[in-house]
Order: structure tokens, then C-alpha cells, then sequence
């Protein structure tokens, strides 16, 4: 009898066995590549941002496929941007959401940081080298680096800490917004809530379409305005607007299908919406003015001089006349403040005028003039009806964190230079 059992016992220890090898062999086989090992054939007209996406597509697609190892598994993903940093170099910034198959068990270091809502938010620098055949054009990753890097050096090392760090930053900042204003927001579940008593209530916004949001914890910059008489959310492909504190929203349609990048409302009626026209290599687009005197209900379009700027430029309407632009130039390295008097019909470069060099703070004696050093000019700020402007040295500075403060009485036709400073950045857009 005790034979029979071991016999028994035996056979479905076997079974078992068997059972589990038939079982895990799919996943044995399939082999996902590593970004060292995989690569991509184009057509040799294919630009660089295109072959980026791409690749990120057809990388993260092997880890929604069948018998994927269950840590690594994703269910879909979602990709948000890709922007070329240096064509040269072929570097460019890649950042997508993923979802995992099983968030419980994933391996939340694989591909970047988790969130709270069990998304992963992979956020990398990606440097292509590329081979030619005859029809095509091969494209792999040489190195692939944190975005916070971008340290060829350094190499792989994980992004994951500087993200969060960024994070916690950022909702500290958030708070303090909401503390100084009675009109704000926050984001809950994916759901956006409004306040307009100084957070004593929140109003859920009501919204056709979820926002696509850089951040799943914050409106993008530029594409929201909260106020007493009216509500502004957008995202690249949506704006709705209220002028009820009832969540209620109405989305306006645009005479253009084309992403937006950025909006303000001088009144409840007034406002201006800039799109983009085109793009080219290096980040380099037209932009579209659209402007509404009827809340949303109809758009002109505002023609303008400027051919081209940089998609990383910022956008100031001060009223309905007054409008600035930034455009950084080679890579970051310096910039161009535009100023439009007529509301977006004419852009003329600001002129600003020398300033007086400290080389106490500068530590050294510097080889470059006052302009050479500070180059790249920041958003003017305005305050009770006085505008203040802070100039930088760009990407190739080389005399610390110092800046230039100018100011001017007359909405920009016209600046003083004030002195150098070191900037307090633990507060946003505080006037030194």
C-alpha cells in the first residue's frame, strides 16, 4: 500500500511537472530585446522625430504580445511626446505611459517610475546611430540615458529618483498655488476638480473627452486659466470653456484641426489661441494666432511676420495689444524676446540695453561682453502695471546661475537694466 502511494505521489509530481514545463516553454521562447538589440528598417525620407517613434512603438510593443513574463508584461501604452534635443547628435527626448498587465507584480524599475494609478511613466533620452542599405535606413539606440541626464558618459543609469523627485516638487508647488488663490484645481482618479472659494468646495469638470495631460497630477502649462468669470482647459486637441461654476463645460471647435500650444482670456469674451501651422527638423514650427471677441463661439485668424519659431517657445499675452515670445536659438545656447503691440500682427525683437558686469558675482574676469554673457531672454512678469524681465546665459552659460533683471514702466517698449542676481528658484516667478 505505501508503495502504491509512493508510485501514486510520484506520477503526479510527474504530471505536475510536465504540466508546468508545457506551461512556462511559451515563455521561455519568447525573448523580448533589449534597446541594445533592437532596431528598425525606414524609408531613407523618414526624418529623425519619425524614426523615434517608431522605434519607441515597435520596442514596447514586444511586451504586449502573448507570453510575455508576467513582471515585464504590459496591457498598452500610450505615447505623449517626442522631441528632437540635438539632430546632430541624434538625441532625441521620448515620453510614453504604460500600462501594465499586472501592476501588482511588475517590475516598477523596467522601464521608469510608477504612479500612483499604476501607470509607468518612461521617460528617456534616446541617441539613434543609423546604418543605410540600399533602400533603407537602419536605426538603433547607441545609448539611452534619463532625459534629467543626458550624460553620454553616464550612460544607463535609472531615471527613477529624479522623477520622483521632480514629482513631490511639483505637488509641493501645486499647494502653494492653491493656497494663494481661490480659484484652482485639483486631480483626483484621473478626474479634474475646480475650486472657486479658496478649496472650501470642489466642483468636478465635466469634460466630453478627458485631457491628455504631460502630467497625470498637473494641467500643462499654459493651456488652463481658472477665474472668477470664466474656466479655460485644454490640452493639444481639446479646449472647453464655462463661464458657470457648475462643472458644466462647452468645447470650443477651432476653424483649424491643429495642436495647440498655448491660450489665455483677456475677458470672458476676448481671447487668443495659438496653434501649430507646420513644423520642420529641430524642433523648429509656424504657429497660427486665432483670436475670439465671442468666448469661443468663432475665431479670426491673425496674420503675423514671424515664419518660424521653436516649439520650445513660451508665450506672454499681457492685454489685448500687448503679446511676448520667446524663441531659444542653437540648442538653448541664447534666445529672442518678440513683442507685438498691434495683438499679434507685427513681432519686433526687443532691444535691451547694456548692462554693467559684477565680476565679484561672477567670480572671474569675464572674456565675453554684457550681451554675449546674458543672451537668452526669460518671460517678462508682469506686477502692478510694471513688468520685469529676467535674462539668462542659455545652455553654454559659464558663470553660475546668474541672471540679468530688467524692468520696464511702459509694457515692454522700453527696459532698464537693474542689476545681475542669483535667482531664488524655489519659488516660481518671485520678483527679486
Amino acid at each position: 500500500m505505501k508503495q502504491k502511494m509512493i508510485i501514486v505521489a510520484i506520477l503526479i509530481l510527474c504530471m505536475i511537472g510536465i504540466s508546468t514545463y508545457f506551461f512556462l516553454k511559451p515563455y521561455y521562447k519568447k525573448k523580448t530585446l533589449d534597446w541594445k538589440d533592437f532596431t528598425i528598417q525606414v524609408s531613407r525620407e523618414t526624418t529623425l522625430k519619425e524614426a523615434a517613434i517608431l522605434w519607441t512603438y515597435a520596442y514596447l510593443d514586444q511586451y504586449q504580445e502573448k507570453h510575455v513574463w508576467w513582471n515585464i508584461a504590459l496591457e498598452k501604452q500610450s505615447l505623449i511626446n517626442v522631441e528632437v534635443y540635438d539632430e546632430e547628435n541624434k538625441i532625441v527626448q521620448v515620453n510614453t505611459k504604460l500600462y501594465p498587465r499586472y501592476p501588482k507584480i511588475f517590475n516598477k524599475n523596467h522601464f521608469g517610475v510608477m504612479n500612483e494609478k499604476n501607470q509607468v511613466m518612461y521617460i528617456w533620452a534616446l541617441q539613434f546611430e543609423t546604418k543605410e542599405t540600399e533602400e533603407k535606413t537602419i536605426y538603433s539606440v547607441k545609448n539611452k540615458m534619463p532625459l534629467v541626464q543626458l550624460d553620454l558618459e553616464e550612460g544607463n543609469k535609472s531615471g527613477r529618483f529624479e522623477y520622483e523627485e521632480q514629482y513631490y516638487k511639483d505637488i509641493d508647488e501645486l499647494k502653494k498655488q492653491a493656497a494663494q488663490t481661490n480659484y484652482f484645481y485639483k486631480i483626483e482618479n484621473g478626474e479634474i476638480y475646480l475650486t472657486y472659494d479658496g478649496q472650501k468646495n470642489y466642483i468636478k469638470a465635466n469634460l466630453k473627452t478627458p485631457l491628455n495631460l504631460e502630467k497625470s497630477y498637473k494641467l500643462n502649462d499654459g493651456m488652463y486659466q481658472i477665474t472668477k468669470e470664466f474656466t479655460l482647459l485644454a490640452d493639444t486637441n481639446h479646449v472647453y470653456y464655462s463661464n458657470t461654476h457648475d462643472g458644466t463645460f462647452e468645447q470650443l471647435k477651432l476653424p483649424v484641426e491643429e495642436p495647440i500650444l498655448h491660450l489665455k482670456f483677456i475677458t470672458p469674451d476676448t481671447g487668443y489661441i495659438f496653434t501649430m501651422s507646420g513644423n520642420a527638423l529641430g524642433g523648429v514650427i509656424g504657429i497660427r494666432i486665432l483670436k475670439t471677441t465671442d468666448s469661443g463661439k468663432t475665431f479670426q485668424t491673425i496674420e503675423h511676420n514671424l515664419e518660424t519659431i521653436h516649439q520650445s517657445s513660451e508665450y506672454n499675452i499681457i492685454n489685448e495689444n500687448i503679446i511676448f515670445i520667446t524663441d531659444t536659438k542653437n540648442g538653448g545656447n541664447n534666445g529672442i524676446l518678440y513683442r507685438s503691440e498691434d495683438g499679434g500682427k507685427t513681432f519686433k525683437e526687443v532691444q535691451l540695453p547694456l548692462g554693467t558686469l559684477n565680476e565679484t558675482l561672477l567670480h572671474t574676469k569675464p572674456t565675453e561682453s554684457f550681451l554675449e554673457i546674458y543672451d537668452t531672454p526669460m518671460l517678462p512678469i508682469i506686477k502692478d502695471s510694471k513688468l520685469y524681465l529676467m535674462v539668462g546665459q542659455g545652455a553654454d552659460g559659464d558663470y553660475g546661475n546668474l541672471k540679468a533683471l530688467y524692468t520696464s514702466d511702459d509694457l515692454g517698449n522700453t527696459f532698464t537694466f537693474v542689476r545681475e542676481f542669483i535667482p531664488k528658484e524655489e519659488v516660481k516667478n518671485r520678483i527679486p
